[in-house]
């Protein structure tokens, strides 16, 4: 009989099940003798202590792994820098300071907004985001809507 079986035997109520101290103190529990207690707790440690090696180490390659992506990627990006131009970003960018303002007026047209933070938190803006709804005029829409491939910057 197992032990859930022995409680529900023994027990009273409609509730829950009630025990008594002395009802407890006789129940039957079976435990492996000491020498096979202390076995299954050297295997137990053991094993853990293998496991947790196994995971130290995974880290320390995926650590490695990462520095050897970073390392790879600055290569790239950076190259020896010998025959490259250096020239200012407003030569090679158009650079817009927007300010749209975040109110809704009549006779303008309603667009989304996108934001500050929807910038700062998120290395890519799609449509998928729950924009700000405010108004802006045809021309704001015009000179500052963002297009695929277009590099935002904020303060």
């Amino acid at each position: 009989m197992s032990l859930n079986d022995e409680l529900n035997s023994i027990g009273t109520g409609s509730t829950y099940t009630a025990i008594s101290v002395e009802e407890v103190r006789n129940i039957y529990i079976v435990f492996p003798p000491l020498s096979e207690q202390t076995a299954i707790t050297n295997f137990l440690d053991e094993k853990t202590q293998q496991i947790d090696t196994l995971i130290s180490k995974k880290q320390k390659q995926i650590d490695l792994l990462k520095e050897e992506r970073t390392s790879i990627i600055n290569e790239a990006v950076s190259g020896d820098g010998k025959n490259w131009e250096r020239k200012k970003m407003k030569y090679v960018a158009e650079i817009k300071s927007s300010n749209v303002d975040k109110k809704t007026k009549d006779g303008e047209v309603s667009v989304k907004l996108c934001n500050y933070m929807d910038v700062y938190k998120n290395d890519f803006i799609d449509n998928s985001f729950d924009f700000m709804v405010a108004t802006a005029s045809q021309e704001e829409i015009k000179r500052f809507a963002l297009k695929k491939g277009d590099v935002v910057v904020t303060k």
